[in-house]
Order: C-alpha cells, then structure tokens, then sequence
C-alpha cells in the first residue's frame, strides 16, 4: 500500500512490456477458485436443507471471487473463444490522470503485445466470466428444487467490473464504463418477468431497496441515503433521480476522482494532486456513440460539464471528501511505511525500494515536503533525468507525465 500512499509524488515504476503469463489460464484439475466451489457448495446446501421454510426472513449471500484474476480453467472451458482485440488510444492522447493509473499497474507497454496475446487475455477474462455465470446456475438449480419460495427476491449484481485490456488495463481501479458498469438484477413477487428497465442505476440503490423488501426503516432512514429503491420503478415509474455518480480515491489513482453520468453523457472530475496546484482536465463522454470512451469531447461542450459537475455537487462534498483521503494517505504513509523503514535516515532508499531507480534527489526533498518530516538524501542518485518538474506534460508517445 505505500505506493498507493505517496501516490500525491507522481512516482511510478519504469515500463517494461506486460507478461502476459499473469492473465493466463491456468489449467487444473477444477476449474474456478477453491473458495467459489464451497460457496456454490455452502449456498447450494443451505437452499437444499430448507432455508426458505424459515418462519423468520433470511438473507443469503452468496460472493464469489470469480471473474478475477488468477484465471484457472480447465479443458471444459477451452474451445470458447469471442474476444477480439482493443484500440488503444496514442500515448501522447492519455489523460494524466489514467496515464498515472496505466503506469502504476505496469501495463503502459500492452500495445507492444502482439494482437494474439491481447486476444489471450481479454478471452481469459471472459471465459471466467461464464464460470461465474455456470457457477451461479447452480446456485439457482438448487434454488428452483427447493420449496416454499414465492416470496423470495433475487438479486444479481457485482461491485465491479474489469477493464479487459481496454485503457490499456487489466483490473479496475478507473471510472471507465469497463470497470464501473455492472448487472444489477431483480426477480421476486410483483416484478415483471424478462422485463429490462434502462434507467440508471447504481449500488447506492441496492440497500434502499434491500430495506424496502425487508419493510423495515421507516422514512427517516430511507430518506437520508444517496440512492433509492427500485422497487419503486418495477411498475414503470421514473427514478427521482435520472442520474448516477461515484468517487474513487484507491489504489492506482493519481488522485480523488468523480463521475456522474445523465443521460447520454458522463462527467469524470478530478481533484488537483494536491492542495493549490492545477487539476487534471475533466474528461467528458457521449457512452451512447463512444461506448469505449475514446474520444474526450469536454472542450466542446462546456454546459454539459458544469450542469454535471452541479449534480456531482449536490451528492459530494468532493474538495472535502478528496482532503480527507490525503491526509489519511499521509498518516498511513507516515506511520507504517517512514517510520517503521527509520524515519529520515532511509526515507531515501524507502522510495527507490518502490519505485526503482526513477527516483531523483527532487523526489527526496519532495516526499520531505509532503510528508513534513526530514528525509535525507541518498548518494549516487541520478540527478540528471527528472520524473518530477513544475509542469504537467506528455513528452510525446513515452507520455512521460508529471505534477504540476
């Protein structure tokens, strides 16, 4: 997590192109993940056993693990196939922000892969994705064979996603429809059968709408929390709000980021790295004609950004939330990462420990300004290539980017 913390330094490890070997199928014996059998298993067993004969409301959840990586399959899974290859955008076309995110992951050289080997790993990602759903069939086997189960509600979603090699990624970690746009599936009494609703919805939804069917919170509760229940649309009815918005502040960011989506058209905000400099530029898509979010049209379209940005305003604080999380990355950094390395005596070697050798002596004196605390400077560091300077900056297709 230290690199996660000092993320406001801008430092990332130098480039080498992916091993594909990371997102590969390994075959065994079974496929899927220990712990996904024992809860098709364990949920499979608890329906079959008469969980549903309860007199008292149950709540049965049932997580698995997969699609995740490491993607271990067996010779079941291999004659599917269906994944073709990406467009990445040009280097020197990146936004800083996924630039810092691609680069921290180590995957900025996936366009050095040959065609086949990101075919490989996008069908990789996506024959887990039908273990899952072959996994969940079974979940739902047992649930069809068991009895009194016509008051049950089912609900089918995940927290993320998985970008697949899209934005040069694998994993998560970004706003991109990839990794943030999820199922989010309901059966049960009075909800239409095969019927598809397109509103936008999100997670925020899914515990307003969890308390609804359970009938307990009375206004007060449901009326305090950000999102709202979907039964309340099952008969056709709009949504209060024809908007979604999420932040995200985690690993591989360069710092706090917002999105909130209306419509055709989706916002992503961004925190400056820190307190005073100049933030990153929004970015702004029409998902509907630019599923892939390739083509930033915020330039042309500045009513668009700021009547967004006034709803992402109504839900967030973001300047207050963004504040927060820096200073828990400092503390964090500070307390299990600087002091138990020794403190200034090996705040140096500390930071080429994570980063390699990309480190320069203004790093140093950097992380000591950041941090407040002394960080002595180490012998032999090159000082004559510069990763951190006083602009921000795509040096052509290396896109090497830095903080202003």
């Amino acid at each position: 997590m230290p690199k996660t913390w000092s993320r406001v330094l801008g430092l990332t490890a130098k480039q080498k192109v992916p091993n594909i070997a990371e997102y590969s199928a390994k075959n065994q014996e079974e496929a899927g993940s220990q712990h996904d059998r024992d809860t098709v298993k364990g949920c499979s067993d608890l329906l079959a056993g008469g969980l549903l004969k309860s007199k008292t409301p149950q709540l049965l959840f049932c997580s698995l693990k997969s699609p995740h990586p490491p993607y271990i399959l067996n010779k079941t899974w291999e004659h599917h196939t269906g994944a073709g290859v990406v467009n990445f955008l040009p280097k020197r076309k990146v936004h800083p922000a996924d630039a810092f995110t691609i680069k921290s992951k180590g995957s900025w050289k996936v366009d050095e892969l040959s065609d086949h080997e990101v075919k490989l790993c996008r069908r990789n990602y996506f024959l887990f994705c039908e273990l899952a759903d072959a996994m969940i069939g079974q979940i739902m086997d047992a649930f069809h064979a068991a009895p009194d189960k016509k008051d049950t509600y089912i609900f089918f979603i995940s927290d993320h996603g998985d970008q697949a090699m899209e934005h040069r990624q694998m994993g998560k970690n970004d706003l991109f429809e990839g990794s943030m746009r999820v199922p989010f599936g309901i059966s049960g009494p009075n909800i239409p059968a095969g019927k598809k609703n397109t509103q936008l919805v999100s997670l925020l939804d899914l515990y307003p709408t969890l308390i609804d069917v359970a009938n307990v919170g009375g206004h007060g509760i449901r009326g305090s929390l950000p999102g709202e229940s979907l039964l309340s649309i099952v008969d056709g009815s709009n949504k209060k709000k024809d908007y979604v918005f999420a932040e995200y502040h985690d690993t591989y960011s360069a710092t706090g980021s917002y999105m909130v989506r209306q419509g055709d058209m989706k916002l992503m905000w961004y925190a400056p790295v820190q307190e005073g400099d100049k933030p990153f530029p929004p970015q702004l898509f029409n998902v509907v004609n630019d599923p892939f979010e390739l083509n930033d049209i915020s330039e042309q379209h500045h009513k668009a950004v700021n009547e967004l940005l006034e709803l992402l305003e109504k839900e967030i604080d973001w300047k207050q939330a963004d504040r927060e999380k820096k200073l828990y990355d400092k503390y964090m950094y500070t307390e299990y990462f600087y002091k138990p390395k020794g403190g200034a005596s090996n705040c140096a070697s500390s930071l080429v420990e994570l980063f390699g050798s990309k480190v320069k002596p203004e790093n140093i004196d950097q992380c000591a300004d950041w941090l407040g605390l002394p960080c002595e400077q180490l012998e032999g560091l090159d000082d004559t290539e510069n990763n951190v300077t006083t602009s921000l900056i795509h040096d052509d297709d290396s896109a090497e980017f830095v903080w202003k």
